[in-house]
């Protein structure tokens, strides 16, 4: 199958399945091009010196045209769709991929604000800064990518195919229509996303003090839980509290290139808080 360009995703979708769409796109009818895993194309340049310049570039327009897409939205789906500092992540190889969903009815208010983010904000941002060029490619989810309560169908996932775990996130989301049935595992999914220890029912999230303080701002409301990491994790080993600690230092250094900054919440995983609380003391 074809891959699809940033330059040619909303058209296509708007061909394919107009009413995931917030009204404010409105792109004439297209040749329709498959929404599915398709051959990415060859990356081309190199990730030197101008690829740093271009990924804080295209960071910083994206958060820019967020901020200002997400001032026309409800207080909730606002909430919900500030959390993409993971999109930094990926640029910098921190996180194999971001992926985006949102729950609810194919179109409701929070799924077509959530295409509008990626279609209005990200994808334009990819393609001014040629980011394809460089190995990232972003996708439609049009076959569900299924897991034990849930499926992710109608999402979008901007992955890095340098990644050492670009095969597997190729596997999940890329080629899904080649396994439509087949259901996935919770650890598969964390692997893929680049989480730092096994899946459980313990919430980590790393906020981004920043977007939480340009958002209370602009809205004149308290925007609080603007996260940039969010993932739930077992109660672990030594080893597993380890990992997610080293993974908070790496998010942090790559964010605060970027003048983000990150305070990590654990106020749902005491064990993990203690821990963290220690080792903050022993690294200053």
């Amino acid at each position: 199958m074809e891959s699809v360009g940033f330059r040619e995703m909303i058209a296509a979708l708007r061909a394919v399945q107009p009413e995931y769409l917030p009204p404010s796109i409105n792109i004439n009818k297209q040749n329709v091009r498959t929404l599915d895993a398709g051959t990415p194309p060859a990356p081309q340049k190199p990730r030197d010196a101008r690829f740093d310049v271009a990924v804080k570039a295209a960071f910083a327009a994206f958060r820019d045209a967020k901020r200002d897409y997400l001032l026309n939205l409800e207080p909730k789906v606002i909430k919900a769709l500030a959390r993409r500092d993971d999109v930094f992540l990926t640029l910098r190889a921190i996180k194999p991929c971001t992926l985006f969903t949102f729950a609810g009815p194919p179109t409701g208010d929070g799924v077509l604000a959530m295409n509008g983010l990626v279609l209005e904000c990200l994808a334009p941002v990819l393609a001014k800064s040629d980011l394809e060029a460089y190995g990232f490619r972003l996708q439609y989810l049009a076959t569900d990518v299924l897991i034990k309560h849930k499926g992710f169908k109608g999402g979008w996932v901007l992955a890095d195919t340098k990644a050492a775990q670009w095969p597997l996130v190729k596997d999940l989301f890329f080629e899904a229509p080649a396994h439509p049935q087949r259901e996935n595992m919770q650890e598969t999914i964390g692997r893929a996303l680049g989480y730092p220890a096994r899946m459980g029912y313990n919430t980590v999230t790393f906020k981004d003090v920043n977007e939480e303080q340009a958002l209370d701002a602009q809205l004149g409301t308290k925007v609080d839980g603007v996260s940039g990491v969010h993932f739930w994790c077992i109660d672990g080993t030594a080893q597993d509290m380890t990992n997610i600690l080293y993974f908070f230092k790496a998010c942090n250094e790559a964010a605060q290139s970027a003048g983000i900054a990150l305070r990590m919440d654990l106020n749902e995983y005491p064990a993990m808080k203690a821990r963290f609380e220690q080792w903050k003391g022993a690294h200053g």
